[in-house]
């Protein structure tokens, strides 16, 4: 007996949905890796970290900045580069895909031991697989998500023993070295303890307060410092988060500003947050808590279109508290306007159902028709070519694109040094100063004398974009010639004999 009742569960509705929900995480994650990835600059330094046995605390692989620096993510550099030394870009890819499930997972799990089985909840996990898929590449952030998602669920549990409390501090002791994102793991915390403790002090007696979660924010906070590789020092962080380089970045601009996210994003965004606060709202046993993740999300969001993937798991956990009203027979009784329960006929039960499935089926399908392909480990446009071209390049210093340094900055370990790459750690107007020779200014045609660039490396390149600007520079002056051209990118090394030739001219006497 208990076997046929295993073999039902397995063979059951729940099951059929959550074996094609996590079909669904699979296509949409297995993302192939990219040159602009900034997994690739994390894992280099996760390499170094490995490699020195110790925590890098000033710019890496620049020969333009050498400066203090917190590397908040060395961690999860860490995890990457064991990850790719290990199995490579497959083991990675694999690895992202349980963290993006993990997640879905969990609620789901969570879910389906607390509360009666919602059909059409598998619709809303499906639009949070769909909306939070667009930050589905391998990032430090994919750690915050995972924690964030344990600490919203540490909550929910009635019971809070000793050691789940425990548990919960050292995460956050963990934390800050895998993302600088365990700020809002900290803002969570407190508000959700301020919450919780308020609403039962305002209850008139209704509830006892667990007057322990303020304590236990106040210990997980100082765990943040005293776990961090850089102690105090790595509130300095956070500091940057508004500053004019971040803004410049677009993943740190709203999704209204230019180049603007596909409006069906924050449509999805939207519409599981207005479902979320309306379930919240409806029922009588609402914890303000809830609401709180939900706006706050919510709001870093509308700050950030980065905070996607963040913001679609508190909605979709939120929905799953208060997923009572979701109940078939609740749906159909609120269509059928009536005021007592119905049974749901057959025939319109096995409607839902078809329907339901068909949706899961047809997104899966359209996972599977990306263009680049679900499968492949890495884009075509992948540079080892280029890393090729650039140890074969003539010596000296190196003037790179800002997206690419990422992968070159792991193919070219140790081999080359970059002027500026995906990390950030240097000071903003270097920034400016690379804009300014994208662009071609005049100011950036003189910077790129006087700092004596002898190879210019780029990524491929959009017709009208910027840098094409440059390329055209660098094709039409004498004082260049390109050593490379391929479907990754282009390299060009200075004219020696010219430049040669004009220093010698301009060093005559006169």
């Amino acid at each position: 007996m208990p076997e046929t009742s295993l073999l039902r569960r397995l063979f059951s509705w729940p099951s059929l949905l959550f074996g094609l929900l996590l079909l669904c995480v699979l296509v949409y994650s297995w993302n192939p890796l990219g040159g602009g990835d900034d997994f690739w600059a994390h894992a280099a330094i996760g390499r170094w970290t490995l490699e020195n046995a110790q925590v890098p605390r000033r710019s890496l692989f620049l020969w333009s900045a050498d400066i203090p620096w917190i590397f908040h993510a060395f961690g999860s550099g860490v995890v990457f580069a064991a990850l790719l030394l290990a199995g490579g870009p497959v083991l990675a890819l694999i690895f992202n895909a349980f963290a993006s499930a993990l997640p879905v997972i969990l609620i789901w799990s969570w879910w389906r031991k607390n509360r009666p089985f919602a059909l059409v909840f598998a619709l809303f996990v499906l639009i949070s697989i769909w909306v939070a898929g667009v930050r589905w590449h391998l990032r430090p952030e994919i750690f915050t998500v995972n924690f964030l998602t344990l600490l919203m669920l540490f909550f929910l549990s009635e019971k809070k023993p000793l050691w789940s409390k425990i548990a919960i501090v050292g995460m956050f002791a963990l934390w800050p070295n895998m993302h600088g994102g365990v700020l809002m793991g900290i803002v969570v915390m407190w508000a959700t303890a301020l919450a919780e403790t308020a609403q039962a002090l305002f209850s008139k007696g209704r509830e006892k307060p667990d007057f322990s979660l303020i304590p236990l924010a106040a210990i997980s906070t100082l765990a943040v410092f005293l776990g961090s590789a850089y102690g105090f020092g790595y509130a300095q962080t956070w500091g940057g988060i508004g500053s004019e380089l971040f803004l410049t970045v677009t993943e740190w601009k709203p999704f209204w500003h230019s180049p603007q996210m596909p409006i069906e994003m924050p449509i999805g965004v939207f519409l599981l947050c207005a479902t979320a606060f309306v379930l919240w709202f409806k029922s009588p046993e609402k914890r303000w808590a809830h609401a709180a993740w939900v706006l706050l999300f919510l709001l870093a969001f509308l700050q950030a279109r980065r905070q996607l993937w963040l913001v679609a798991v508190a909605a979709l956990l939120v929905i799953a508290v208060y997923s009572a009203p979701l109940v078939s027979a609740n749906l159909f009784r609120l269509y059928r306007r009536s005021k007592t329960p119905l049974a749901v006929p057959r025939g319109h039960a096995l409607i839902a159902r078809v329907g339901v499935v068909s949706f899961l089926l047809a997104a899966i399908f359209v996972g599977f028709t990306r263009e680049k392909g679900p499968f492949a480990p890495v884009e075509k446009t992948f540079p080892s070519g280029l890393a090729q071209a650039i140890r074969e390049a003539p010596a000296g210093k190196m003037f790179n694109d800002y997206e690419y340094s990422a992968a070159l900055q792991w193919l070219l370990y140790g081999q080359r040094e970059f002027y500026i790459d995906l990390i950030n750690a240097y000071p903003p107007e270097m920034l400016k100063d690379y804009l300014d020779i994208v662009r071609t200014s005049t100011r950036g045609l003189q910077l790129l004398e006087s700092l004596e660039i002898d190879v210019v490396a780029l990524r491929p390149r959009k017709p009208g974009e910027g840098m094409n600007k440059l390329a055209q520079f660098l094709n039409s002056d004498p004082r260049w010639r390109r050593i490379y051209t391929g479907k990754d990118g282009d390299v060009w090394a200075r004219n020696r004999a010219l430049r040669n030739r004009n220093l010698a001219r301009n060093d005559a006497p006169n």
